[in-house]
């Protein structure tokens, strides 16, 4: 054991500020977790949605996705800032692919 006043010495104050720092560290972390869990959800949710809404469009003789729909999806998603655009863009790359991995036939542009 260190003595007091030496270098490296960890008085009691210390060590209890260290245990506590590492105990708000695991639930921040264990908080992110949960958080990441209920997005996943999320996700699968909005993936699940606009695969419905892509085959009831097509069923309808629409195009499986609305261009203006998308935008505003990517409008709503800039309220995170410029990530936001890529999270929308990725939301909706996800749809698509849910989509053709459906077994649906993506139409392509000439």
């Amino acid at each position: 054991m260190t003595p007091p006043g030496a270098p490296g010495h960890l008085d009691d104050a210390t060590v209890a500020d260290a245990a506590q720092e590492r105990e708000e560290v695991e639930a921040l972390e264990s908080r992110l977790d949960q958080v990441d869990v209920e997005l996943l959800g999320a996700v699968r949710r909005r993936t699940a949605l606009a695969r419905r809404l892509a085959d009831l469009r097509i069923s309808t003789g629409q195009p499986a996705f609305a261009h203006q729909q998308e935008l505003l999806v990517v409008r709503r998603f800039m309220a995170l800032g410029p990530a936001g655009r890529d999270l929308a863009a990725l939301l909706l790359r996800m749809a698509r692919s849910a989509r053709i991995g459906a077994g649906s036939t993506p139409r392509m542009r000439p």
